[in-house]
């Protein structure tokens, strides 16, 4: 449904069939996993301002069905104490569409991925198990949806939670942008370090 690859030539261009290029605010694209990738930058309190790779909204973007989530991070020094971080934001504070982000829950040491899901009615959020980023380092992560109720987060391949949230269904679609690197709108949280092959498709 979308794959930005951030390679020089045009690093704001989606190689997917729909073609959904973003435009670069206040992120930079850089060295990445293969070939550009992009940076991003801490946000609030250090400084309320947008570092991401905006993407208009269109309705392939909005899944109506099962979905994943995947990219490549590399932290900078400046994300070791961060406490939220948004790898991908089509949510803002709507019940509507996906957020995804890397926290320390309550202030604690443990690093975990978070997907919030929006049902029109009222938002889910799953936690997954702890995941450790070390500082200069690629890892893959990866979150999936079934559109029935299942989540399932990853790292390098490797399971790091499933989760039934019972009762659940597709999400609703929103009209909100796609943000990758921060979040929507302020308070911003950018994501202190380089994404690479950031890609959204439909299936599980």
């Amino acid at each position: 449904l979308g794959h930005w690859a951030f390679d020089a030539a045009s690093p704001d261009k989606d190689s997917s069939s729909h073609k959904a290029a973003g435009e670069l605010l206040g992120a930079k694209p850089a060295e990445g996993r293969f070939g550009g990738g992009l940076e991003s930058f801490r946000g609030f309190p250090v400084s309320d301002e947008r570092h991401a790779l905006m993407v208009k909204n269109a309705p392939h973007l909005s899944p109506t069905a099962s979905f994943t989530l995947e990219l490549w991070f590399r932290p900078s020094a400046e994300f070791r104490d961060i406490r939220n971080a948004y790898l991908v934001d089509k949510r803002y504070v709507a019940h509507t569409d996906y957020q995804w982000i890397l926290e320390r829950p309550g202030g604690q040491q443990d690093l975990h991925m978070r997907l919030t899901l929006g049902f029109g009615d009222a938002s889910e959020t799953v936690l997954s198990q702890p995941v450790r980023l070390n500082e200069g380092t690629w890892s893959h992560l990866a979150v999936t949806y079934d559109g029935r109720g299942r989540v399932r987060f990853f790292q390098d391949g490797s399971l790091k939670g499933d989760r039934k949230l019972a009762g659940r269904g597709s999400v609703v679609a929103g009209s909100h942008s796609l943000s990758i690197g921060d979040r929507l709108g302020s308070n911003y949280a950018g994501v202190p370090g380089v994404l690479d092959e950031v890609r959204l498709s439909a299936g599980a």
